[in-house]
């Protein structure tokens, strides 16, 4: 009985590892290979930073403005407040069709901060559309966007600069995007605030993790969308940001990349702090957004003759969009067997161990992570302090695969919107269309 046991859960174990054997490896894969990086490249980045700046160059910063009057004011004054000297930064605020009191926000901070450079202007719709009228209204040598709701850290800029200044090949640079840990201190409710603590963890594996590797090999699929960074010359030999795509951030980053033979870095000295998502709801329809939005840039791009490597839009395609099919079809596999009669004890104590392997994937993630945060000591601490979040990172994952082949059905559809239904809402009409449906028979 213990052969017959033992047997069915070897067999059902390489079964059901297949899937899973690709991210597994891939996740070893890139934490030791950011190790090794750090290691070696910390003299360099060292010299980098204690260097000064002996010509600081005019920055361009452009902000899309759509609603933001809540969180305007933290975010300018953001850039206000860098040690990059404030007479070499202009602030360009371009409102993409606000509903609110945004200008008002900036009338008062134009009067508060006279001193500093900063105008606001009006674009069409879209965030496309408000970062290249943006782009075009700018001077300086170094073309900078970041979102409105959220707010960079104080040697952003400066970072930046010295990164362009230090590495002369490099044509555009992605920052780090990091959750506010304090709006989740101020998050009501057990299930919202662990979501939120989540997807904190998510983000620092997806930037220090992620697009450091990614970086390394000139592979960046998309800058930040939140904090990105362009040499002008760049910027207007390209064809702009696209505004028939949810994904016009990938797709600057893929015009560069493939058009410009050029090299997106990743600086993850450049900090940007944004607010975590509110609920699952929003979580889905983000997700299903971006998912959307990567895949339209790839088949915009995979037919193209272009000068340079394709190997980012090939990755891109198989880490997020082929290898997310597996996992569904290994869940459904999973439910048939037990369907079909195969012991329970013998499914649940396969997926504990591929559950357990994935945890442990996150963990090193987080702690790899957390070295590289040795700037950022209170961002640091707060990782620290909630390292067991790394217990619920595979089912927190396995959640957002099921947002993301939402994004993939809905990218079958002809056009692009960002009005999206989330998963809760979704379900909710669901419910409502059955017992509707339940009421008009009973009516008949």
């Amino acid at each position: 009985m213990e052969y017959t046991f033992l047997g069915r859960t070897i067999f059902l174990g390489i079964w059901l590892f297949i899937p899973t054997i690709f991210d597994l490896l891939l996740g070893v894969y890139r934490c030791i290979r950011i190790m090794i990086i750090y290691i070696f490249k910390r003299g360099d980045k060292k010299n980098e930073k204690k260097s000064t700046l002996e010509f600081e160059p005019l920055v361009s910063v452009i902000i899309p403005v759509y609603n933001s009057e809540k969180t305007l004011k933290r975010c300018v004054e953001s850039v206000i407040n860098q040690t990059y000297s404030i007479d070499k930064i202009e602030i360009i605020m371009v409102d993409n069709g606000s509903k609110d009191n945004s200008y008002n926000v900036f009338q008062q901070l134009q009067s508060e901060y006279h001193h500093v450079k900063m105008w606001w202007y009006k674009s069409g719709c879209g965030k496309a559309r408000a970062l290249n009228a943006g782009i075009f209204y700018s001077n300086g040598a170094y073309i900078i966007n970041i979102d409105s709701d959220g707010y960079m850290s104080r040697n952003s800029i400066e970072s930046i600069v010295k990164h362009f200044i230090y590495n002369k090949e490099v044509s555009a640079i992605t920052g780090s995007v990091i959750i506010d840990k304090n709006e989740i201190k101020e998050t009501k409710g057990i299930i919202n605030k662990l979501v939120q603590k989540c997807e904190f963890m998510e983000y620092l594996e997806v930037f220090f993790i992620g697009r450091n590797n990614q970086s390394s090999t000139n592979e960046l699929f998309t800058m930040a969308g939140a904090i990105s960074a362009i040499k002008r010359e760049v910027a207007f030999k390209s064809q702009m940001y696209n505004a028939d795509t949810l994904g016009e951030d990938a797709h600057m980053t893929q015009q560069i990349l493939l058009f410009q033979n050029g090299v997106v870095s990743y600086c993850k000295e450049a900090v940007f702090f944004t607010s975590p998502i509110e609920d699952f709801n929003r979580l889905s329809i983000q997700r299903s957004r971006w998912q959307r939005g990567a895949l339209e840039v790839v088949s915009l791009f995979l037919d193209k003759e272009v000068t340079g490597s394709k190997k980012s839009l090939w990755k891109m395609t198989i880490s997020d969009h082929t290898m997310t099919f597996p996992k569904l079809i290994w869940i459904m596999a999973v439910i048939y067997l037990g369907v079909i009669g195969l012991p329970i004890e013998t499914i649940v104590l396969v997926n504990l161990i591929i559950y357990i392997a994935y945890s442990i994937i996150s963990m090193l993630s987080i702690l790899i992570s957390a070295v590289l945060l040795r700037d950022l000591k209170e961002v640091r601490k707060y990782t620290l302090k909630n390292i067991l979040i790394f217990i619920f990172m595979p089912l927190y994952r396995l959640i957002l695969s099921f947002f993301r082949i939402s994004g993939v059905i809905y990218s079958l559809s002809p056009e692009s919107s960002w009005n999206a239904v989330g998963i809760v809402d979704e379900i909710k009409l669901g419910v409502k269309a059955v017992f509707s449906f339940g009421k008009r028979d009973k009516n008949r």
